[in-house]
């Protein structure tokens, strides 16, 4: 893996932590939406990390998503159960964003830390605890 990519893959599991740390801090202060939006880019940035971490990076939500499912939750290194997780945070990230009549409540904020929470443990287990290991099909 080269110095730059490293730095790439340590720089999105910093983003995520920062991320669901976030999350949790506006959980707390009955932010429930801000909740929900930090939970999913926790869970985003941690999907990213694991796709650069075998050479894959792409610039949309929606194909980090696509290829998370294609490459990686497909019953090896992931469950598909985690597309799933991912799919269900960013379909309520959109809704707490840009819908003002389906506000989350306290239970669906904590419902979207849990899973982030999960994403983050799952990926973080695959990618060792430095961030810096390599996988097959990792080629630089």
């Amino acid at each position: 893996m080269t110095q730059s990519k490293r730095e790439r893959l340590l720089s999105l599991r910093r983003l995520a932590d920062e991320a669901l740390q976030e999350a949790e801090v506006l959980l707390q202060a009955t932010h429930f939406a801000g909740c929900v939006s930090r939970a999913y880019y926790a869970a985003f940035y941690a999907a990213s990390a694991a796709l650069l971490s075998i050479g894959l990076e792409f610039g949309s939500h929606s194909a980090v998503l696509a290829a998370f499912g294609q490459h990686l939750a497909r019953g090896k290194p992931f469950e598909p159960e985690l597309r799933r997780v991912l799919a269900r945070r960013f379909a309520a990230r959109r809704s707490a964003d840009y819908d003002p009549e389906r506000r989350p409540d306290r239970r669906s904020a904590q419902e979207a830390v849990r899973e982030a929470r999960v994403v983050l443990e799952a990926v973080g287990t695959f990618l060792g605890e430095s961030g810096s290991e390599t996988h097959p099909g990792d080629s630089d």
